[in-house]
Formats: C-alpha cells, sequence, structure tokens
C-alpha cells in the first residue's frame, strides 16, 4: 500500500490527474479499492498541508500589523509624554521641546519604541495566533472577521494620542 502511496503523490506533483493516474493503476493490477482507498491518503496530506500554510500565512500578516500598529501608538505616546525641565524655573513641561526640529521629541519617542520592542513583538505574536485560531476553527468566519476589524477600529480610536504641538520654550 506504501508503495501505491508513494505512486499517487509523485504522479499529483507531476501534474497527472486522478483519473489518468487511477487509469494507470488499473493498468497495472490494483483494485479499484486499493487506488480509491490510497488516493484518501495523499489528498489528506495535502488538505492539512494547505491549512497549516493558511495559519502561518494568517499568523504573520496579522503579526505584522499589530507589531505596526503597537509601535505606532507607542511612537505617538512617546512624544506626548515628553516632557522638558524650564532652565529658568526647573518646572516640568509637556509639549515643549528645545530645538526648532524637535528631534530630541522625536529621538525619545523612538527610543521607547525600541525599548519595548521586545515585549510587543510577543504581543503581536501570540495575539495573532489567537486570533487566527479563533478565525480558522468558526464556522462563521464573516462575523469574526467584522468583529476583529471592529476591536481593532475601537482599539485605534480610543488609543488615539491628542495632537501633539510643538512649541519652543
Amino acid at each position: 500500500m506504501e508503495e501505491l502511496t508513494k505512486f499517487i503523490r509523485d504522479s499529483i506533483k507531476q501534474g497527472f490527474s486522478k483519473e489518468e493516474i487511477k487509469n494507470k493503476l488499473l493498468e497495472e493490477d490494483w483494485s479499484s479499492e486499493e487506488i480509491d482507498s490510497a488516493f484518501a491518503i495523499p489528498l489528506e496530506s495535502s488538505k492539512a498541508r494547505g491549512t497549516i500554510l493558511k495559519i502561518i500565512a494568517l499568523w504573520l500578516i496579522a503579526s505584522v500589523i499589530l507589531l505596526f500598529s503597537i509601535a505606532v501608538l507607542r511612537y505617538e505616546l512617546g512624544i506626548i509624554d515628553y516632557t522638558i525641565i524650564d532652565p529658568v524655573t526647573g518646572e516640568s513641561l509637556g509639549g515643549y521641546c528645545s530645538d526648532p526640529s524637535c528631534s530630541e521629541v522625536k529621538q525619545s519617542a523612538l527610543t521607547q519604541v525600541k525599548n519595548n520592542l521586545t515585549i510587543d513583538i510577543i504581543i503581536a505574536v501570540f495575539l495573532s495566533l489567537a486570533i487566527s485560531l479563533i478565525y480558522l476553527r468558526s464556522h462563521h468566519k464573516k462575523t469574526v472577521l467584522w468583529v476583529i476589524n471592529g476591536l481593532f477600529f475601537i482599539f485605534v480610536i480610543v488609543n488615539r494620542p491628542m495632537v501633539f504641538v510643538c512649541r519652543m520654550i
């Protein structure tokens, strides 16, 4: 039976149709029952491979989208949270920067993104894996997609930082 299964797998890889393979095997004195049972094995394994590839592709896409979204959010929050000390009063000032390009604000926000990158990758990977598995196991795929998109939209709206205005001291 293993020889028959291997022949079927190899023939499918070479592009032969099921009928062509079956006719060839019938010519070589294999019974129709043996051929039909052997066909089920390669087809099942190729379906499983296709499902695994779908899971991996969905997971990778969701991971990248989530990681990018989290990084942008961290960057924006880093800009909003940036404060400097007024050299005259010693008071902590939010929304101010010390040079016209506000490069220190941007650098501080970028540093915040870099410092949290490992935890953000972990969050994105596990969250996207959960989303992928829920989607693939669901019988209501369109509903799951709408719910996921809705939750993502709410996440973006709720966590949308206020507009940062850079003012010189």
